[in-house]
């Protein structure tokens, strides 16, 4: 019974490895995107109200 063990490929493991380089033109850090978010959901909001 031991031998029945069902071998899973090595991407659906976990272990397959992405390259660090990046093809993206435009690069946004994270807190830029929750500034921006925030931001725009102030506005929204005060339009909104008004």
């Amino acid at each position: 019974m031991a031998d029945n063990k069902i071998r899973m490929p090595q991407s659906s493991a976990g272990l397959t490895s992405f390259s660090d380089a990046s093809t993206s033109i435009v690069l946004l850090s994270p807190q830029l995107v929750v500034v921006i978010t925030l931001i725009i959901a102030i506005i929204t909001i005060a339009l909104n109200v008004l």
